[in-house]
């Protein structure tokens, strides 16, 4: 191979090596900015499913508050009604009372008795039936917010998990985005490679020209 011909060689081969070596730097930062957008993409989407679901532990916590307190000042009011109720009863008995000491009739012995216990008797059934209807409304009150506090657990649960699942994705992104710098480099390495053999073939085919013109010299010389 002539001199010439090894220049040429040795261009083409940097030719080429440049060529790839763009090729490679354009396919990363291309790689790099579909990784980017993805994993801007897959986070955003997670983060509105988290927001959703933050939104509906905490809608879900405060409505079992709500419920709870409702419930406990039901239950204050039922109380207050009851005492009220028997505390007029009791009025109302202790007038009874004294109207039959009035008249001069025990309230002791027989139908003044019977009639006082008979009043005392459905005091007592109305009072047990208030307590008793304030307590199915309080346990129904219990297990509405104890599901309420279910689905806000189970809510978080899911928004902690999202959370983390964005952390992946995050990851993820960045490992890609790494991953196409590392093929970037290796292109260039390869490039560089080829380079550095072509130059290598030039060294080696004008050191061997060299001396085929020596001995081509020393052969002349010898012949004259």
């Amino acid at each position: 191979m002539t001199a010439i011909g090894t220049g040429v060689a040795v261009y083409s081969s940097n030719q080429a090596a440049n060529a790839q070596s763009s090729i490679a730097i354009e396919n990363a930062k291309a790689q790099q900015a579909a990784a980017r957008a993805s994993s801007q993409s897959q986070q955003m989407a997670l983060r509105f499913q988290q927001l959703q679901q933050d939104a509906i532990s905490q809608s879900s916590s405060l409505q079992a508050q709500a419920l709870l307190a409702q419930s406990e000042a039901a239950t204050t009011a039922a109380q207050q009604n009851i005492r009220r109720q028997r505390e007029q009863f009791d009025a109302l008995v202790a007038q009874q009372y004294a109207a039959l000491g009035q008249a001069g009739v025990s309230p002791v012995t027989g139908s003044p008795l019977d009639a006082l216990m008979a009043n005392a008797a459905v005091e007592q059934e109305q009072e047990m039936l208030m307590r008793d209807e304030d307590e199915d409304r309080r346990r129904q009150a219990v297990r509405e917010a104890v599901a309420l506090q279910g689905t806000s657990f189970s809510a978080g649960t899911q928004s902690s998990l999202l959370s983390l699942e964005r952390g992946g994705a995050r990851q993820q992104g960045r490992m890609a985005v790494a991953q196409a710098g590392l093929d970037a480099m290796s292109a260039r390495a390869g490039a560089r490679g080829t380079r550095n053999a072509a130059l290598g073939s030039a060294v080696g085919s004008l050191g061997g020209l060299a001396v085929d013109g020596a001995r081509f010299r020393s052969s002349y010389k010898t012949v004259s």
